[in-house]
Formats: C-alpha cells, structure tokens, sequence
C-alpha cells in the first residue's frame, strides 16, 4: 500500500511538472512507451526489482535502453533511484497514464469481438460508448 501511494505522488509530480513545461503529451508518450517496454521484458523488471543491481546501475541501464528518452525522463530515473524507489517504476509510469487520462478526461474501454471489426462496426461501437459515458 505504502509504494502504491509513493508511485502516486511520483507521478503526480512528474504530471505537475510536465504541464509547469507544457510538455505533458511528449510526456505521457514516453512513460506509456517505457510502461509497455516494462511489460512486455520479464527480465528488465527482474533487474529493476532486483535488490543485488545497484541504483546507479539500474539508472545506467534504463538510461541505455530508453536513450533517446527526455531529461525529464532521465530525471525521473535518477529521482527513483536515489530514493530507493526504482523498483516502482512500473507502478509510477501504471498511475501516470491513469492520472493523465483522467486530467484530460480519456476514457479506456477494451472491446472483445468474436470477429474483426470493419470501420463501420467500429465507429458505431465508439459511438455507443459515447453515448453511455457521455464522453464527447
């Protein structure tokens, strides 16, 4: 419980700080791109949560993979690090996205079809759930 609320506050700041610069699109790309890097390698959040990798070196590492990656997000890394609270990462990029979405009033629904949606299926679908969130 407690991490939950330090990634909550971890990216509540980095939302804060990424609309205090006006970049918070930019922003928001990079953390729901090293979110699903996350995800999707085993062995980085093995690394990441791993207590015999020193922070620096975990640093460097997502510093190396995620190079082209803004000083914000760099910043981001260290912060973490130096903290103890690297091995959050995943959680704090989860709550930034959920954060963001909700300051700009995105809705997430995930759609199961027996079938390919053709676009016209697809346009009524979002045009329904339009409807029943009263989501613009």
């Amino acid at each position: 419980m407690a991490s939950s609320r330090a990634a909550q506050r971890y990216a509540k700041a980095l939302l804060d700080l990424a609309e205090e610069k006006n970049t918070q699109d930019a922003i928001n790309k990079e953390i729901r791109d090293i979110h699903s890097t996350l995800m999707n390698s085993q062995e980085l959040r093995n690394v990441i949560k791993s207590p015999v990798v020193n922070p620096s070196s975990k640093v460097k590492a997502l510093n190396a993979i995620f190079k082209d990656a803004s000083v914000t997000i760099k910043n981001l890394f260290r912060v973490l690090a130096t903290n103890n609270r690297i091995s959050e990462l995943a959680v704090v990029t989860k709550k930034f996205t959920e954060l963001y979405d909700e300051r700009n009033n995105i809705k997430v629904a995930t759609v199961t079809t027996a079938e390919t949606l053709t676009p016209e299926m697809e346009t009524k679908i979002l045009s329904k759930v339009k409807s029943l969130t009263g989501s613009s």
